[in-house]
């Protein structure tokens, strides 16, 4: 089997203290008995400071480090710091979560009966954690952890059984794929209401280990529509393209990628899936939940198509005049042919519905751009073929752009 991507979209969809899992156990203060003459007492004395020593000293031990005092001896759980929910349940959610995540495995072909070794899996090889997002076997992960797609993948379940990875494919708008697993009666968690989730919020980063065991890490939901500015070609955005993650607070290393982020209620909020570590950066559900929508209805993942690249003008401070038009939101038409981002791409709607260099999109169908409502998630509410109007400020007058989006696949 040789698997071979097909890319393609959808509509957005509206979508306490936690006891420490060491108990605080104090060491209790032990006043020094008067001191009494005599040998005899002295030795008892030592011996019975031996004893409690020995009995708190252990007792130490016992609650701030050995692990069998966690949560669960089979769910190593990492906390980060306290948390809000109460151990079982946190226990309830990894054990829950334990039977919707998969490893993904590059299939090796140089399997014989003469060497049993040769098909063996290591803990070590397993690429990416993937989330079973439907019960008859469709599976997201990170585009970056598969490589070689003339290669062949397959999946590893929780009850350790494997499957042969019979599609793959490819989200335009997203860097992640949909895998297909000839599988039924999978588990299959929600995904949030995006619009109840808040700043501040707890979050739980989920991932099954190579030794497919949980690890869960507690962190906080620190910034919703995210736009990571390294450089300054990241303020340049695709109309066409998800660029807004969520941010959490603490940072992740490389081998969770393709993990889950989680609230308090058992509702994914996210995916982890960085081209870079650490990384704190989290696609948001509803984004996923658009793509599966798409690949369930057509059978491929067809996302709508504008054809512009645009600075945010809510993401920036100190925007010239000249170009911002004095506004401080809205869609600024703008590109960088050095990166291949021109600003109105040749022979797209864009170009075809007369849209320009510096113009500022306002308003999609009448709802105003702003930080909460960025345009490429707007945007990418629609389908493909859908009629729209577009509020545009083109050299200090407002204009409107009526236009077809086209399709993106």
């Amino acid at each position: 089997m040789k698997v071979q991507p097909t890319p393609t979209s959808p509509k957005v969809r509206k979508m306490k203290d936690i006891e420490n899992l060491y108990n605080d156990k104090g060491l209790r203060e032990i006043h020094k008995p008067a001191r009494r003459n005599g040998k005899v007492f002295t030795i008892v004395l030592a011996i019975i400071i031996g004893i409690f020593s020995g009995f708190f000293g252990g007792l130490f031990f016992y609650y701030f480090f050995d692990d069998s005092n966690s949560v669960n001896e089979d769910l190593p759980i990492q906390i980060s710091r306290q948390s809000q929910i109460q151990p079982e349940k946190l226990e309830d959610l990894s054990e829950k979560y334990q039977q919707t995540l998969v490893g993904i495995y590059q299939e090796k072909t140089d399997v014989s009966s003469t060497n049993p070794i040769a098909g063996l899996y290591y803990p070590w090889e397993q690429l990416t954690t993937g989330l079973i997002v439907t019960s008859d076997g469709w599976i997201v992960v990170p585009k970056w952890s598969m490589t070689d797609l003339s290669q062949d993948y397959l999946a590893v379940t929780s009850d350790g059984d494997t499957h042969p990875i019979e599609k793959i494919m490819a989200d335009p708008a997203l860097p992640v794929y949909y895998l297909k697993i000839e599988d039924a009666n999978l588990s299959v968690i929600k995904f949030a209401n995006l619009d109840d989730t808040t700043v501040g919020e707890e979050i739980f980063v989920m991932h099954r280990n190579a030794e497919l065991k949980m690890v869960v890490l507690s962190s906080f939901l620190a910034q919703k529509n995210y736009l990571e500015k390294t450089k300054t070609a990241d303020y340049i955005e695709s109309s066409d393209v998800y660029s807004l993650k969520y941010l959490i607070k603490d940072s992740l290393a490389q081998d969770t990628q393709g993990a889950i982020a989680v609230n308090t209620k058992g509702e994914i909020i996210g995916l982890v899936c960085s081209d870079g570590w650490p990384t704190n950066q989290i696609i948001p559900a509803n984004q996923i939940d658009t793509g599966l929508t798409s690949l369930l209805k057509n059978s491929e993942i067809v996302r709508p198509k504008l054809g512009i690249h645009y600075i945010d003008l809510s993401q920036t401070v100190n925007m010239s005049i000249l170009f911002s038009q004095g506004k401080e939101s809205g869609a600024l038409i703008h590109g960088d042919r050095e990166i291949n981002r021109p600003a109105i791409i040749s022979n797209s709607i864009a170009e075809t519905a007369g849209l320009l260099k510096g113009d500022i999109i306002k308003k999609v169908d009448n709802v105003s751009l702003d930080r909460n409502t960025p345009f490429s998630d707007l945007l990418l509410a629609y389908d493909s073929g859908e009629e729209i109007s577009l509020e545009v400020l083109r050299e200090g007058k407002t204009i409107t752009v009526e236009l077809k989006l086209d399709i993106n696949k």
